[in-house]
């Protein structure tokens, strides 16, 4: 189709939707977006909440295994349906391709689009709730130091907070300032820069301080904003690849944690709470659990044979012209 964008078939995409001029830099905007959502899906809260509701860690290992095999599988129809409706309005924005084919009954049956409508604003909704308590509980517990009464009275002044941005993000719908897509990406990444060295490190680092932790979420979200602020007012064009105002922000990040750090050393209460992290639990030691466990590992390797094999005989070696 000549006025479908083009390349979209290819390996490295379509060069403008990458901000790329070759396929280098399409290539080069794949990988090091691949970065960004593993770090993303990583440390995100909505992603913590749901393994801590795990019975063991087997459990919340199997799971992720599962949703990564599903994932795989779901973002390749993804982008299959919105090439093909492309190629019925190849004007529409492609993080609006869906949603608009689905709405359409002369291109998907009603029940179908409602059916698919309603999971995706289920999925949105799911997403928006855990943020709007992430917001109303750490303004009042870590954002400012407010006083209460009792639980009761700190749990109404939250709601009050959430309804409160709840209202403001509404407005801000309204005027339709941005896409969907462009607004988790930024909101995403942004998170994933300020959290992502305070997150493992917690966990991994016996060096980091309760300061280094809090110079580093500062410098990480301050490197992300401005280097971003910069690149959308075009004002220089080194932003890209490895120099991504994500990365811009983990780098500044890692960095004020190692300064941050200096001359300190975590409580005693730290290291304890630390060292307890990595304690096995003896009741996640039966071998059942573990032959289990390794039955889901060899099943997503067998998987990612299996969906290999896929891609090279339905796309890229017919693609190409070798079948």
């Amino acid at each position: 189709n000549p006025d479908a964008p083009q390349g979209l078939l290819d390996y490295h995409g379509n060069f403008a939707g990458a901000g790329a001029t070759g396929p280098f830099g399409a290539t080069l905007y794949g990988i090091t977006y691949g970065i960004v959502w593993f770090v993303v899906t990583g440390i995100s809260p909505w992603q913590a909440g749901r393994h801590m509701m795990a019975r063991t860690e087997h459990v919340a290992l199997r799971s992720g295994i599962i949703a990564c095999f599903l994932n795989t599988i779901f973002m390749f129809f993804l982008h299959s349906m919105t090439m093909s409706i492309l190629n019925i309005d190849a004007g529409l924005p492609p993080e609006n391709a869906l949603v608009w084919a689905l709405a359409n009954t002369k291109i998907v049956p009603v029940i179908i689009g409602s059916v698919a409508l309603a999971g995706i604003m289920a999925a949105g909704l799911s997403s928006a709730s855990t943020f709007m308590s992430v917001v109303g509980f750490s303004i009042t517990n870590d954002v400012f130091k407010m006083k209460f009464k009792d639980d009761r009275d700190q749990l109404f002044k939250s709601r009050m907070i959430m309804l409160v941005v709840g209202v403001l993000a509404l407005i801000l719908a309204f005027f339709n300032l941005g896409g969907i897509r462009v607004i988790t990406w930024l909101a995403s990444t942004l998170i994933a820069s300020s959290w992502v060295v305070l997150t493992f490190g917690s966990v991994w680092s016996r060096r980091l301080t309760a300061r280094g932790a809090l110079w580093s979420m500062f410098a990480g979200f301050l490197g992300f904003v401005v280097s971003k602020f910069l690149q959308g007012l075009g004002v220089t064009s080194i932003f890209t690849g490895f120099l991504d105002p994500f990365f811009v922000g983990l780098y500044l990040s890692i960095l004020f944690a190692i300064f941050g750090s200096m001359g300190q050393k975590p409580t005693e209460i730290e290291v304890e709470n630390r060292r307890t992290l990595h304690i096995f639990p003896k009741r996640e030691m039966e071998p059942r659990d573990f032959k289990q466990t390794f039955r889901y590992t060899n099943g997503i390797i067998l998987c990612g044979i299996l969906f290999t094999i896929f891609l090279l005989v339905f796309w890229a070696l017919p693609y190409n012209g070798f079948i």
